[in-house]
């Protein structure tokens, strides 16, 4: 019983593939239903085992994977690497059939049904990593699949290492130039596929200096601070053969202090006395802005909205509200904003404000109400016109804005705030008509009396109807200058000139020539006939 029972063991054994915990992994096989005799598999992966570079496996009639003796075949794939350009040969045994890829090309198969038997085919491998396939099926009876290779050292595959890691600099400005090298080296002699430097978790691709794999490869990457993080930076090498990747183990350097730059909008200002400016402070490094450092803020008078006296410490990405103190003439101010840098990251900036308080309390309350009332020359409503207003000598400059149309009476009412405590010029908008009126500060009404303009499109007709004008009074004067005479004609057939009544006469009181048949003097006024 004892004997039955070790032998049954031993052929349990047998029966089963080996699998990772078994032996050397080196090809990975997924187990399928053969289909047909020819090697048609289905389409569902039954389970999956590892087998080691060569192997032999006899399972003559008993079950090939699981609980199945026939009708079962698999899809293996292995990595191998020619350390040197070479010829290969590669040998399947099979009972029944099999398939043999290497990079995807068949090389050598058998589809059909047969006793186990063997087929070898020389390959030409190039130096460098290669991929192998083996599909084998069995259809019924007895079954067997084996693989071999003259020349096994196509599975030896060795690590490559990284060594003498290097960083020129611990520390720097964005100007600073920092170097890192690192040797890469492959006892199989295999170039490296890829060599970065890992800064702050992004890759950069390293450049060969000199070297071979055998010896020991000099890779090396420069950048400028610009490009690091302000403060302490962090660093390691990673590698890989193609088949194998290494990393170093992480360093930490170099520590950059950038500059900064700091600015202030608006860089000037004016304010009315005790009234409120916001102030909105950048803070940047590059093309970075800072958001999360502290401003101290600083007025030579008047003071910030929570701060203490005057001075203001607040976060580098919000605005601050200056409040101007109450002045009786005309104040200067400077508004100073300071960033005094963060150690081994950031340098220290400042930047200024200037203003100018002002005694005016332009603009006022929106309670301003005004209601103006325009007069033509000579007392009649300016109806239906529209208006524009200019004020000069603000403390924001001249300003120049639309007052509105007035109604049929020549009335504007605005609540344009901007108009209080000035003097304001108001034009018509076809600039016939001008005036002026002084405004109060919470409200009221004002009566604009315009002079008129006339416009130069009138021009050419006035200047034609005074012309003939003039030469209408040229003309009258002649004619009453000129005597005038009759002939009278006798019974007898003979004339003679008669005088006639004399065409004018003279004021008795200021002298004025005057048609003989006037009544009064058109210069005097006076009655010139009795």
């Amino acid at each position: 019983m004892v004997v039955v029972g070790v032998f049954l063991f031993f052929m349990l054994i047998a029966l089963v593939p080996p699998t990772k915990a078994d032996e050397t992994t080196t090809w990975t096989l997924n187990w399928y239903e053969a289909l047909t005799s020819t090697g048609t598999f289905g389409s569902t992966i039954l389970g999956t085992s590892y087998w080691s570079d060569t192997f032999d496996h006899d399972w003559s009639t008993g079950n090939i994977y699981g609980s199945r003796p026939d009708y079962t075949g698999f899809k293996a794939t292995a990595t191998v690497y020619a350390h040197a350009d070479m010829w290969v040969v590669f040998t399947v045994g099979s009972d029944d059939g099999f398939r043999f890829y290497v990079d995807n090309l068949l090389n050598a198969s058998y589809e059909g049904i047969r006793t186990y038997s063997t087929n070898s085919q020389d390959v030409y491998l190039t130096k460098g990593t290669h991929t192998l396939e083996l599909d084998y099926y069995d259809w019924t009876g007895y079954a067997r699949v084996s693989f071999a290779v003259d020349d096994e050292s196509i599975f030896q595959q060795h690590s490559p290492t990284l060594s003498s890691s290097y960083l020129n600099l611990s520390s720097g400005s964005e100007q600073t130039t920092f170097t890192y090298r690192v040797t890469y080296t492959d006892t199989d002699g295999a170039e490296a596929s890829y060599v970065y430097a890992v800064i702050n978790g992004s890759s950069h691709s390293m450049t060969k200096v000199s070297g071979t794999p055998t010896t020991g490869v000099l890779y090396e990457y420069s950048t400028t601070g610009n490009y690091l993080n302000a403060g302490t930076n962090s660093y390691y090498f990673r590698a890989s053969d193609g088949i194998d990747a290494t990393t170093t183990t992480s360093s930490s350097g170099p520590t950059v202090t950038k500059s900064t730059t700091l600015s202030v909008s608006p860089s000037s200002f004016s304010v009315s006395s005790g009234g409120t400016q916001t102030l909105t402070p950048a803070l940047t490094s590059g093309s970075s802005t800072l958001t999360d450092q502290t401003i101290t803020w600083g007025a030579t008078v008047g003071s910030f909205s929570g701060g203490t006296g005057t001075s203001l410490d607040a976060i580098s990405s919000l605005p601050v509200t200056y409040v101007a103190p109450t002045v009786t003439s005309q104040t200067s101010v400077t508004i100073t904003a300071s960033f005094a840098g963060y150690t081994n990251y950031y340098t220290s900036s400042s930047a200024n404000s200037a203003g100018t308080i002002s005694t005016s309390t332009t603009p006022p309350s929106e309670s301003f109400t005004y209601t103006f009332t325009f007069t033509k020359p000579g007392g009649s409503a300016l109806a239906n016109t529209t208006i524009d207003y200019t004020i000069y000598g603000t403390s924001y400059g001249t300003v120049v804005g639309y007052l509105g149309v007035t109604d049929s009476s020549g009335n504007i009412t605005s609540t344009d705030s901007t108009l209080a405590n000035n003097t304001v010029y108001f034009t018509s908008l076809d600039g016939k008509y001008s005036g002026y009126a002084s405004v109060g500060s919470t409200g009221g009404t004002a009566s604009v009396s315009t002079t008129e303009t006339p416009s130069s499109n009138y021009l050419p007709v006035l200047l034609l109807i005074g012309g003939i004008a003039v030469v209408g009074v040229i003309m009258w004067k002649k004619v009453l200058s000129k005597p005038k005479h009759a002939k009278h004609a006798t019974e007898t057939g003979q004339s003679k000139n008669i005088p006639i009544k004399p065409a004018h006469l003279s004021c008795p009181h200021c002298k004025s020539k005057l048609p003989a048949d006037a009544d009064f003097c058109h210069e005097c006024g006076k009655k010139v006939k009795s």
